[in-house]
């Protein structure tokens, strides 16, 4: 299994807390070289461009950007799993919870093909940097 074949919400949430962070910092950071503080009538909409200047032009902007979006559209997904391991998964997954046992004979085979096909249904897709990544619904 590789880093990226399996990719978890947590992290992703971690990530994006790191990258706000760095985005309120920004911010201010911004607003204090403007001479602009909290009771200024364009707070605000100074806060707002600067937001919309970073998430378009700086690379962390575009990465809490993408982070963002890809948090909203799987909603309460643990995981996101890279779609060239889905059958691997579904076979661990399957192990794990016992639904086949580990250690079958070496006689008695799996269609896991076949088997993650049919679970499959229960899934959506999301594409992130051109990789297409499976999360359940």
């Amino acid at each position: 299994m590789r880093p990226n074949d399996i990719l978890r919400t947590d992290d992703l949430r971690d990530r994006l807390s790191e990258l706000d962070d760095a985005r309120e910092e920004f911010l201010a950071e911004t607003c204090e070289a403007a001479g602009i503080d909290e009771d200024h009538d364009d707070y605000e909409r100074l806060r707002e461009e600067t937001a919309a200047i970073w998430e378009t032009q700086q690379p962390e902007g575009e990465e809490y950007a993408k982070t963002l979006d890809i948090l909203e559209e799987v909603g309460n997904a643990d995981y996101l799993v890279h779609e060239k391991y889905f059958v691997d998964h579904i076979r661990e997954m399957l192990e794990d919870c016992g639904d086949v046992p580990r250690n079958m004979p070496w006689y008695v085979e799996i269609d896991w093909d076949a088997t993650a096909k049919n679970i499959r249904s229960d899934y959506d897709e999301i594409e992130i940097d051109g990789q297409t990544y499976l999360y359940q619904v």
